[in-house]
């Protein structure tokens, strides 16, 4: 079988890099490379519309885009071509979040080789080949087991299986005891060949008998499953059609086989043991289906079962694999950070009290700096202990009766000094009732705090931020809006989903971890209420949300 060059997108802006990765690659004794290089992330995906990739090198230091942003572009663009990602930074934190956001695997250009940069782009196509393999068969799997009736799952089936392996032409086949032959059920795709119009025989069974025990198919023309002079009389058939490979896998019926799945292609010596064994799941599939009607509840709790038990195995490896870098981090970030965090805090505290007044003002607004960082620190650190106890199922609500207005009078009172800092205003809009909920008054303060932040953060100089509540007789309601520099509709899609942070100039020059809105969702969740977000560009941006905890209104309870 003549295999053609590995096909490679290099997207690399520094023609330095860009050379020695050919060099590396041209150096390589398994890769035989043919590469496509490109300097900026639009020209990627100019590339990518225009020519298929079998894999992709990627530099997160584009003139027209940095960070992880390029991989998830480039993963909307084709989403089962392979990503490395190429770095100058050796950052643990990069590694993960690159992967989650769509890459394969991730490179540090100082460890690149020619036998390393070979090596992870062989993986990496070898781990997306499979990725693609399993959702398929599992999406084979429901296709199957969705209709008792083959001929009307059979074209849409054949399509999935045409993905997995090199097929011009599929034949299902169930035998025919009394006559030993085989019985053409189901034909999908190619040419029709002599020998496979529905309802004729493929090709006669010379030992019925041991057909039925045959329990591995073949790549070739199955002399162990019809006997040697059938399967040469098939090969002639078949070959006088146009078809030069062929690979059988038999469906078995109980502890029989019952009939065989053919694929055929034009091209010499296609097949390989590793698409016999795709094949041979395939059919093992669909025997359940093809068996007769009173197995009907056994064969598809059986496929069920089976892909339920793909599926699990591989969100076990997953949860297993993200666990345990995410332990890794919180460890990091609870006994390494956070205690001289709360020591630094302290210290601020001291020296900005100025007892002895030899403190000017200069350093004590350079205090004031540190302070308002590492506050932005120390929140950054919660985020992310929030975001594990959500997922470890340890996130918990306390509630409590409070006074909701007083609550946002004083957030809106302790935002002022950040509001003006960053030559913004702030309206706070209550009214003028005392509104009485039940909630967790810390976890709702947070949430509303969150999205104070953002505003002030994002906005830009010269917006004004407006803080506004009301309340039903059952719903509380508070909504923060500015008129700043707003968000398109892909950032305000993606808004609440983990990590994700805008792709602009402002939302780069603000540091974060993009867990903050994530949080808020679930926060509000907890409290059976829904979060909702609006934005255009150039007009601002509204979030808020409604929750049903309204104990009284004073002027409804008197």
């Amino acid at each position: 079988m003549i295999r053609r060059p590995t096909s490679i997108l290099v997207v690399e802006d520094n023609p330095g890099d860009a050379r020695l990765i050919q060099e590396y690659l041209r150096e390589s004794q398994t890769l035989s490379a043919e590469l496509v290089n490109v300097s900026t992330l639009a020209d990627a995906v100019e590339a990518m519309n225009r020519t298929t990739f079998d894999v992709v090198l990627l530099d997160l230091s584009l003139s027209d885009s940095s960070g992880l942003g390029s991989v998830r572009v480039l993963t909307r663009v084709a989403k089962s071509v392979p990503i490395v990602v190429l770095s100058g930074n050796e950052d643990h934190e990069l590694v993960l979040q690159s992967v989650q956001s769509g890459a394969q695997d991730y490179l540090p250009k100082g460890d690149a080789s020619a036998s390393n940069l070979s090596r992870a782009i062989s993986s990496a196509i070898e781990r997306q080949s499979l990725l693609i393999e399993r959702d398929t068969l599992a999406t084979i799997g429901r296709i199957i087991s969705s209709n008792l009736d083959i001929d009307v799952v059979f074209g849409n089936f054949a399509e999935h299986v045409h993905t997995l392996i090199p097929v011009e032409r599929m034949v299902l086949s169930w035998g025919d005891d009394e006559e030993l032959c085989l019985v053409n059920r189901h034909t999908w795709g190619g040419l029709s060949a002599p020998w496979d119009s529905d309802g004729e025989y493929i090709v006669p069974i010379q030992s019925f008998s041991d057909f039925s025990d045959a329990e591995e198919g073949s790549i070739g023309w199955g002399s162990h499953l019809f006997g040697e002079l059938s399967a040469k009389e098939l090969e002639r058939r078949t070959s006088d059609a146009g078809y030069h490979s062929a690979m059988f896998a038999p469906l078995r019926a109980g502890d029989s086989t019952g009939g065989v799945l053919c694929v055929v292609t034009s091209e010499p010596d296609a097949y390989t043991k590793r698409h016999l064994q795709v094949l041979e799941t395939i059919a093992s599939q669909i025997s359940g289906a093809i068996h007769a009607s009173e197995l009907y509840d056994k064969a598809v709790l059986w496929t069920e079962e089976r892909e339920q038990r793909i599926v699990l195995e591989a969100q076990k490896q997953e949860l297993e694999r993200v666990s345990h870098i995410k332990s890794q981090i919180i460890t990091t970030v609870s006994h390494e950070l956070k205690t001289p965090l709360t020591s630094m805090a302290a210290f601020i505290d001291i020296l900005s009290r100025n007892r002895l007044g030899n403190l000017v003002q200069q350093q004590l607004d350079q205090l004031e700096v540190l302070r308002r960082n590492g506050s932005h620190l120390h929140l950054l650190i919660n985020d992310l202990l929030d975001h594990s106890r959500v997922e470890s199922g340890t996130f918990e609500l306390l509630e409590m009766n409070f006074d909701a207005n007083s609550m946002l009078r004083a957030l809106g009172e302790s935002f002022e000094p950040l509001v003006k800092h960053a030559g913004q205003t702030i309206e706070v809009d209550l009214p003028d009732d005392e509104i009485i909920i039940t909630a967790d008054q810390n976890r709702i303060s947070q949430t509303i705090s969150n999205m104070l932040s953002n505003a002030t953060k994002y906005a830009g100089k010269g917006s004004t931020i407006r803080l506004e509540a009301h309340a039903t007789e059952s719903v509380f309601s508070v909504s923060v809006s500015d008129d700043g520099i707003g968000m398109d509709n892909e950032a305000v899609e993606n808004a609440f989903d983990l990590y994700f942070r805008g792709e602009n100039p402002t939302t780069r020059a603000v540091s974060g971890l993009g867990l903050g809105l994530n949080i808020s969702k679930t926060i509000v969740g907890m409290h059976d209420g829904e979060i909702f977000l609006s934005s255009e560009i150039g007009k601002g941006t509204r979030i808020g949300f409604d929750i049903p905890c309204v104990v009284r209104v004073l002027s409804d309870a008197a």
